[in-house]
This record gives structure tokens, C-alpha cells and sequence, in this order.
């Protein structure tokens, strides 16, 4: 009996011969752990590790039974993975003189480099394709004498041109999610590691470019860290992020004498007490961070289109804390779950934003002029302005303007719709998503939703169309990543009947209201 573990799922007992085609869990997260074999580390018998890698080989080599996470672009990454775990293996029973399981061990791993040095596996500008030369690169650092096919020179200006299709000018990765360039500056992190034992040299581009990408994570990390410890979950982001990672970037940080404070002394507290009043970071990769420290107001706007990769529909989506409460959430990132379950979360109907009823938005698709992008941001004594658009429907431009008074705590939500060939009649659906312990409820003067956390915000409609205020039940995905929970979210419908080229709805949110009589008091 042989049991697969894996964190997120129940533990599953299989027999061999065993299908290695199996989804228990209709996850591809379990399908690429499945076949990456990283769970073989914790299982200690090598008796047993030996019959598992047999099944293995006879499945895939002997038999050659099709699987697309063994030798197809799908299985890029667990290619990467794999290739490393067969030399783990390999080692172990080397050490063990286990002459048997190590001609196995050199069997497999000669048929994983038909596997990665395939060119149709490889993702240019892609992190799978920067994990494939890195594992190329430690193959090579284990092997060269033994594999000579391996040419060096062309996998480091792969690898180099990779790096700089991942992330821009400014170090700032094109995934649309903060976990991401996290995760990739780590991956960065593991690159520079192996160049260091290539004898590369340490003052060459790589070096240069990987510190630039350093300081744009750390400045993530500083920025979208909330009171509570989460980061805000933009795009396919956890609400924690991955503490391997971070030691990663600080070791490598330290190792290129980046100056700006270490990751150690990035909680909330720290990080804040020596600045003034307020902060802004304006990224060069589609999204807006403010931080009014003194009335504690933490907004986070988002609006990019560069590249489809975790790219969920959230442009003009934001998430808001007020005195270090979430109010204006993000559903999150529902890595371990079914297809159909992340096709629901990445939609915009589950995002604090707006779209037009009856219109789907088109499929991500790489621009160099984006077709979403933060227009403006501008910051004065007396209010923040931040303005984004998109052009995901055909024919619209859908805008929205972000801002916040800073002597009355009013802020105001300007969404329109501006017509290129047409004139729009219909309806907007404006989306905002509560954080799981924030309540609400109508106001009795007409439409007025009051929402109840700490403090007391009120949000409200300041337009004379038609419109209705309705309140649905969406999933969240919970801080440890693995379970989902259920949050509200309250969507303002708005009958534009008057046709024009440019549609407007305002919203008013007071962060500092006026107890008021609600229906249900």
C-alpha cells in the first residue's frame, strides 16, 4: 500500500501498478504533485521507493501511457521538480550502494532530459521556463562530465532572456499577483545561487537586474502589508506569504548590499512608525497603494493587462481597510481547488468592480499598448485621485476614479462607461465585496447600504437613474490557503436609459457617518 500526502487534500492509498493518470481531486494542483514525485521524499522504505520509481518507468517509458504532466508543455514545472527528485533518489541510493535502484534512478533521469531539453516544453518569459533552465543548470553542475549535449553558454542567455520577459524595467513581475513576484524573485534568488557555482560573474547583468527585482519586492511586501499581518490577495495572491521565499530574498538581499530596510522589520508596526502621515506607491505594473496613517485609511486599486499569466478580471477592482479592518475585500486565490471553482473566482463577477449586464469581458491576452492601465494618479494635501480604465468589452471603455478627501474621510467612486461607436443604454452591475465579519444591512432612506465593522462606513448611490441595491453570497478563500469560506457581496444595479456617450454612477462612501435608522431596527 503506498500512500500519497500532499497539504492541501486528504491523503490517498493507492496499490501499484497504480494509474498515474489519476485525479481523485479534479485538481491539477494534485495531478503536478502526483507526478513531480516530491512527496517520495517522506516516504522512508527504499524498498518501497524503488517499486514506486519501477511503476513509474514502466508506466511512462515501457508502456508509454499518455500524460501530459510526464513529457507535455502542461508538465513543465513538474518536469523541473521531477528531474531534481530523481537525483535526490539517485543519491540516496548511491549512499546506500543500492546498485539496482540506482541504474533505475540513471534510467529515468536520462529519459527527464529528453523531457526538458525538448523545446516544445519550454515557456519563453514564463517562470516554468526560468525553473527549467535552473534545473538545467544543476543537472549540468551534477552530470557534466557525464551528459557533454548540454550546451551551458545558450541555457544562461535563455534563462537571461527569460528574466527579462518575467519582470519590467522596474523589477516588477508582469503576474499580476503580489505572491507571484514573490515567488519569482525567489526563483531569481535560486538562479543567481547556481550562477554563483558556474563561476559566473557576480557583476555581470543577471546580478544587476535580480538586485533591481529584490528592491521591487521588498517595496511590494512593505506596501500591501495590512495591519493584520494578511497582504492584500490581488490576483492569484495568498493572504500569507510563503516564509521560504521571503528568507530567499533576504539572503540574496543581503548578499547584494541591498540598503533598504530588511524583510525582518516588515510587519506593520515597524515599517510605519518611522514615516510620516501617509504613503504612496505607484507601480509601474498596474496598481496603487495609499496608506493614511494618521486617519488609517489602506487602499489598494488595481488595473493592468500584461500578460495572461494568473491573470484574474479585476481590473479597477480595489480592496479597502479603515483602522486596520478589512472593509472592501478580495475573494482571494483558490489555488487548490477544481477548474470550474478557479474559473469562478478569477471572473469579475466576484470582484470589487464594475461591468455592464450582458457583457462578458474577452479573454486576457498580452498587449504592448495594455488595453488596462492606471491612467492617473495624483496625490495633494486635501484629496488622493487615482483613475484606471479598461477595454476587456468591445466597443466600451469602462473607467473608474478613486477619491479620497482627507479633511472630511468622504470617499467618492466615479464609474463610467465611454462609448466608441454606439451609445449605451442598460444596465451596470457595481460590485463590492465585503470582508467575511463586516456586516450590513438597508438603510430605510432609499437604497442606502450601511456596512458595520470598525468603523461604521456608510455607501451609498448619488445618482437619479433607477437602480437597485441586491446582496449575494460569494466564496473567500480563507488565510491558510486551503479552506473556503463564504462572504457577502452587495452589487448596485443601474438602469441607464437615457442613451449618451458617456455614462456615469457615482459612489459615496463617509468613513466617519452618523448613526442612522436601518430596516431592520
Amino acid at each position: 500500500m503506498i500512500i500519497i500526502r500532499h497539504p492541501a487534500f486528504p491523503d490517498w492509498k493507492v496499490s501499484l501498478p497504480f494509474d498515474w493518470n489519476s485525479d481523485p481531486y479534479k485538481s491539477k494542483n494534485w495531478r503536478h504533485h502526483v507526478c513531480s514525485l516530491r512527496w517520495l521524499r517522506g516516504v522512508k522504505d527504499e524498498r518501497k521507493v524503488f517499486l514506486i520509481l519501477k511503476d513509474f518507468y514502466d508506466f511512462h517509458v515501457i508502456r508509454k501511457r499518455k500524460n501530459p504532466y510526464y513529457s507535455d508543455l502542461r508538465g513543465d514545472h513538474t518536469i523541473s521538480i521531477r528531474i531534481q527528485e530523481l537525483i535526490f533518489n539517485l543519491d540516496r541510493f548511491i549512499y546506500s550502494r543500492d546498485v539496482d535502484s540506482e541504474e533505475l534512478c540513471m534510467g529515468l533521469i536520462k529519459e527527464e532530459l529528453n523531457n526538458i531539453t525538448d523545446d516544445k516544453n519550454y515557456r519563453s518569459g514564463h517562470n516554468h521556463g526560468l525553473m527549467m533552465d535552473i534545473a538545467l543548470l544543476k543537472f549540468y553542475l551534477r552530470f557534466n562530465s557525464s551528459f557533454t549535449n548540454i550546451d551551458l553558454p545558450n541555457i544562461i542567455n535563455r534563462a537571461w532572456s527569460t528574466l527579462n520577459e518575467m519582470f519590467n524595467k522596474d523589477g516588477y513581475t508582469r503576474e499580476h499577483s503580489i505572491s507571484y513576484q514573490v515567488y519569482n524573485c525567489a526563483i531569481c534568488c535560486d538562479l543567481i545561487e547556481v550562477m554563483s557555482l558556474l563561476d559566473n560573474d557576480q557583476n555581470s547583468d543577471f546580478r544587476k537586474f535580480c538586485g533591481k527585482i529584490v528592491e521591487a519586492t521588498k517595496n511590494i511586501i512593505k506596501f500591501s502589508t495590512r495591519k493584520n499581518g494578511e497582504i492584500f490577495a490581488i490576483g492569484d495572491s495568498h493572504r500569507h506569504l510563503d516564509s521560504k521565499d521571503i528568507l530567499k530574498i533576504e539572503n540574496l538581499s543581503n548578499k547584494l548590499n541591498i540598503s533598504n530596510s530588511s524583510l525582518e522589520e516588515l510587519n506593520y508596526n515597524k515599517t510605519l512608525s518611522d514615516i510620516n502621515s501617509e504613503y504612496l506607491l505607484e507601480s509601474s505594473c498596474g496598481f496603487t497603494v495609499y496608506n493614511n496613517i494618521k486617519e488609517e485609511i489602506h487602499l489598494f486599486f488595481t488595473c493592468g493587462m500584461y500578460s495572461g499569466n494568473h491573470k484574474q478580471n479585476d481590473e479597477l477592482s480595489f480592496c479597502l481597510d479603515l483602522n486596520g479592518d478589512p472593509v472592501i475585500e478580495d475573494p482571494g486565490f483558490a489555488g487548490y481547488a477544481s477548474w470550474d471553482k478557479l474559473v469562478s473566482f478569477n471572473s469579475e463577477a466576484r470582484h470589487s468592480t464594475f461591468s455592464l449586464a450582458g457583457h462578458s469581458w474577452n479573454s486576457p491576452q498580452y498587449s504592448a499598448s495594455p488595453v488596462s492601465r492606471i491612467v492617473s494618479t495624483n496625490n495633494t494635501g486635501e484629496v488622493l485621485c487615482v483613475t484606471g480604465e479598461h477595454k476587456r468589452i468591445a466597443g466600451h471603455t469602462l473607467r473608474r476614479r478613486i477619491s479620497i478627501n482627507k479633511n472630511n474621510n468622504i470617499i467618492n467612486i466615479l464609474d463610467s462607461v465611454i462609448e466608441e461607436n454606439s451609445r449605451f443604454a442598460g444596465l451596470t452591475e457595481h460590485r463590492f465585496v465585503l470582508h467575511p465579519e463586516a456586516e450590513w444591512s438597508a438603510l430605510a432612506n432609499g437604497g442606502l447600504i450601511a456596512i458595520h465593522g470598525n468603523p461604521l462606513v456608510e455607501l451609498k448611490i448619488l445618482s437619479e437613474s433607477p437602480y437597485k441595491w441586491d446582496a449575494e453570497t460569494i466564496d473567500y478563500v480563507s488565510r491558510d490557503r486551503k479552506s473556503i469560506l463564504s462572504t457577502t457581496m452587495v452589487v448596485c444595479r443601474v438602469e441607464h436609459t437615457l442613451q449618451s456617450c458617456r455614462t456615469d454612477a457615482l459612489f459615496c462612501m463617509d468613513l466617519r457617518p452618523k448613526l442612522v435608522k436601518t430596516d431592520y431596527q
